[in-house]
């Protein structure tokens, strides 16, 4: 059975404060001597003319706290735990408001007066230890002599503010249960499934055509709608939808209830400022609410159908493939472009796009290659944060079959599921080394981007005036007062991580973005110790203080994680290490131990590079951006303008189009 910790730190909390009463309420009657009575209580040697006193007892907590180290077994972080989970209480009734400030300032004592943030602590097991402390730090409210029990009392977090009202939604609208437990949600036995089965229940008895152009006729931004669930969930269902109710009205109700599911899973209050303090203890966590975020609310930017065609053309583009592609799946490239041309112009007034190929038959092969029946598609797709089992992906299958007549929902916003769909087809078909030519066809399409708005640009191998051997750069950018490094690598979000395996998103975020800035990092400290780097084409890069910008570039996007502060993001991943359990299989200990490796590349160049230079000041002009970025504004001429506004504008958004756009506006 699950421990409740809050439960017996509120047990702790009245047996220590009834034993002691006595004491208390002598302290009480004679508030003029309180202090003095307090310190000779513990034998506490002070002056008589010091003036902080409180200063002084809490050095004396701290003492007492690291005299039990020895047995430190709880992680510190069960307090912050148990301190939410008392202040939900509170926002639910279930708390008086007298014994919430008591219970909530004592869970919090030692994080608000900064009196220790070691890691670990002794478990509430020691009912002696803590109700020692316990003692210390109410008595430490006494000595403060200010209201901070009554301060606690209004700091209300938003997040348990959203739970609370879910947590009544589903107590007031519905047979469901639901208990939190240390400020998380713990399903019952099966309850999570009874939930979703009860979702689904709701879904099947309506349009769901309907539903999801309602769906996506609301606010991209609104952040109180999980987009990506609600549309994946529907998807999976209309092959059991009566396609009866197409009533707004039933339609909110449903979305209404989906907002209070996935508020279950405390990811709609998600913020960029909370993430400007990531740190080697809490990347994989962090890491891992952002992607579920994505997975569960975000709607994709919606991009330019030129960034799509351009994505296909350049990316996956050439006469060998053209000839292969056209022989095993019976159109071509530009049969494709056509269509996808033709669909755009469909989409500006629907956002659900019905095709009959009794009058389009020419469209039979491309829509029958992109499409997937509605019986199959997003098969297995239930619980949220468990997501790797499913087959026949929305994202890998951007049409729908129903019923002998095929659909594209939502091209708007999902058009990149064609190229998506297009790789993987690719790759299982025909050609399994298709994302690696993806990546080498990156470097080419961006210095055809770079090259078109005339800016000096060097690429491919340079040695330097001390080191004759050479090294690979995908491309710099050379402006009058900035030089740009850029490099780029191909990789993505695996299944495991999509579905939250906080392991592989960091796995994959070092290996898409780590490895990438070790590269940059190389580059600047070559240019910074030699002044020049000499490329094998004869031009010659020369360093005159220019201010050196680094970016790494993927063509898939990663939404948030690229707002994140690069700076931190680089001093996190750098004190980060994966050990191995005994018995783990030999492939994945290979796997991480080469992760490990491009770890220590990434600190050891820091380290060089700390030597000579202000390394705060190198990793702050680091840059994390999608190709789509460059593609979607390649006709812009300020568009590399703006992309290093990004290293000063920081917008609290889960997509970094958002940030480029807020920084355009400002200039």
């Amino acid at each position: 059975m699950l421990k409740n910790y809050t439960n017996v730190f509120i047990n702790l909390v009245d047996d220590a404060l009834f034993e002691e009463k006595a004491f208390f309420e002598e302290l009480e009657q004679d508030k003029i001597m309180i202090e003095k009575k307090i310190f000779e209580h513990f034998k506490i040697f002070y002056n008589s003319n010091q003036n902080n006193m409180k200063e002084l007892f809490k050095e004396y907590i701290k003492e007492f706290i690291l005299m039990n180290k020895n047995n430190f077994t709880m992680s510190t972080s069960k307090l912050f735990d148990i301190s939410k989970q008392i202040h939900i209480d509170y926002l639910l009734g279930d708390c008086k408001e007298e014994r919430f400030n008591i219970y909530y300032s004592i869970s919090k004592a030692l994080q608000h007066y900064g009196i220790y943030s070691e890691d670990k602590i002794c478990d509430l097991s020691n009912t002696v230890f803590w109700k020692k402390l316990i003692k210390k730090l109410y008595l430490l409210y006494f000595i403060s002599k200010n209201s901070f029990l009554k301060i606690i009392e209004h700091n209300f977090i938003k997040e348990n503010s959203t739970l609370v009202e879910s947590l009544k939604y589903f107590k007031n609208n519905t047979s469901f249960k639901i208990d939190c437990i240390d400020g998380n949600i713990v399903f019952k036995k099966c309850q999570e499934m009874k939930i979703i089965k009860f979702i689904e229940k709701k879904l099947q008895q309506i349009d769901i055509f309907e539903f999801l152009s309602f769906i996506l006729i609301q606010k991209r931004n609104d952040r109180r709608i999980p987009f990506n669930y609600i549309i994946n969930l529907a998807l999976k269902n209309i092959h059991l939808s009566n396609l009866k109710k197409s009533n707004d009205k039933i339609f909110k109700t449903i979305v209404t209830l989906f907002i209070n599911f996935i508020n279950l899973y405390q990811l709609r209050s998600f913020n960029m400022w909370e993430y400007m303090y990531i740190d080697e203890q809490n990347i994989e966590e962090k890491l891992k609410k952002q992607v579920l975020h994505l997975n569960l609310y975000s709607l994709s930017y919606p991009l330019n159908t030129d960034t799509l065609i351009a994505y296909i053309n350049n990316l996956i583009g050439n006469e060998i493939l053209n000839k292969e592609f056209k022989n095993k799946f019976g159109f071509s490239m530009h049969e494709l472009t056509t269509f996808l041309i033709n669909t755009d112009k469909l989409s500006k007034n629907a956002n659900i796009i019905k095709i009959d190929l009794k009058y389009f038959k020419e469209l039979e092969k491309i829509v029958s290659f992109f499409s997937v029946d509605s019986k199959v598609i997003n098969k297995n797709y239930l619980i949220p944060t468990s997501l790797v089992n499913i087959e026949n992906l929305f994202i890998h299958n951007p049409i729908i079959k129903h019923k002998n007549t095929y659909y594209l929902v939502g091209f708007k916003y999902f058009k990149m599921n064609f190229y998506n769909a297009l790789v993987e087809k690719i790759r299982l078909n025909f050609d399994s080394k298709v994302t690696t030519k993806i990546g080498n066809n990156i470097d080419t399409y961006v210095k055809h981007i770079f090259s078109n708005k005339n800016f000096d640009i060097y690429s491919d191998k340079y040695k330097t005036t001390k080191n004759n051997k050479p090294l690979e750069c995908d491309l710099v950018i050379k402006l009058d007062d900035k030089i740009i490094f850029i490099e780029n690598k191909n990789k993505g979000l695996r299944k495991e991580s999509y579905s939250g395996s906080s392991i592989h998103i960091l796995q994959d975020f070092i290996r898409a973005f780590a490895t990438s800035q070790f590269q940059l990092l190389r580059h600047e400290k070559n240019l910074l110790d030699n002044k020049q780097l000499i490329f094998e084409n004869g031009k010659i890069l020369t360093y005159n203080n220019e201010k050196i910008i680094k970016i790494s570039l993927s063509p898939n996007n990663w939404y948030s994680i690229m707002n994140n502060l690069p700076r931190n993001i680089i001093h996190a991943l750098t004190n980060i290490r994966f050990t191995f359990k005994q018995n783990v299989p030999i492939e994945v200990e290979k796997e991480f131990t080469k992760t490990n490796k491009d770890l220590q590349k990434l600190t050891d160049i820091i380290l060089e590079l700390d030597k000579n230079y202000n390394i705060d000041d190198i990793l702050f002009n680091s840059l994390f951006i999608p190709l789509e970025l460059l593609s979607e504004n390649e006709n812009d001429k300020k568009a590399i303008e703006y992309i290093i506004g990004l290293l000063y504008l920081k917008n609290d958004i889960t997509n970094i189009y958002d940030g480029y756009n807020n920084y355009k506006k400002l200039h």
